[in-house]
């Protein structure tokens, strides 16, 4: 038997318990899984459905999905303890701490009911980072100087608007240096680690 349920959610992040419950073992078995999405700010209610779910000691807590983001970066954000009780609002504040940490597209935890006590697993879902950044057609001016006019930089993680700024400041700065018919456009090329940010710049735009 299967049931979602929505939990709570802060700021931008919801997030969601969904409860599985295997019947016909010895005893009962249970997984569970909480996503925070950074695209919602609905509103949500608690259920009261935890209330029967056995309370817990939480046996191991395991974090995985992380590609740049260290390990200990992540684990001083998390609340839930190996030894202590499990408990669902501490989890939820767990996920909504690594949501606002801003470097996580997605956080799903996943629990299992073991004869011992709960298993906590977060698997996190990082957001791309900038891996290269490139100008094209940038004859009169060097790439250099371009890069002092650019504020986003290799290894910083990709945000739309700061891109659009530096591309705005690009082209303002060639205007200021008499090319005053220059356009700069924007290509991302994705990857599957991190993407390639290109500037292609007309110089001489008709």
């Amino acid at each position: 038997m299967f049931t979602r349920v929505c939990l709570s959610s802060y700021c931008s992040c919801a997030v969601f318990f969904a409860v599985a419950t295997v019947l016909g073992a010895q005893g009962s078995d249970f997984a569970s899984s909480v996503s925070a999405s950074a695209q919602s700010n609905e509103r949500v209610s608690q259920s009261s459905v935890f209330a029967s779910l056995p309370s817990q000691i939480v046996t191991d807590v395991i974090i995985y999905g992380n590609r740049t983001v260290k390990l200990d970066d992540i684990l001083k954000h998390i609340h839930t303890r190996k030894g202590h009780q499990f408990d669902v609002e501490k989890v939820q504040l767990d996920v909504r701490r690594l949501i606002e940490l801003g470097v996580f597209n997605d956080v799903k935890v996943y629990t299992r009911a073991l004869e011992q006590g709960q298993v906590v697993m977060f698997n996190v879902s990082e957001r791309p980072r900038i891996g290269r950044i490139a100008y094209r057609g940038n004859v009169g001016i060097s790439t250099e100087l371009l890069n002092r006019e650019n504020k986003v930089k290799e290894g910083d993680l990709i945000n739309s608007r700061a891109i659009e700024g530096s591309r705005c400041r690009i082209e303002a700065f060639y205007r200021r240096k008499g090319y005053l018919r220059a356009t700069v456009t924007l290509i991302e090329v994705a990857g599957r680690d991190d993407n390639e940010i290109i500037f292609v710049i007309n110089e001489r735009a008709d």
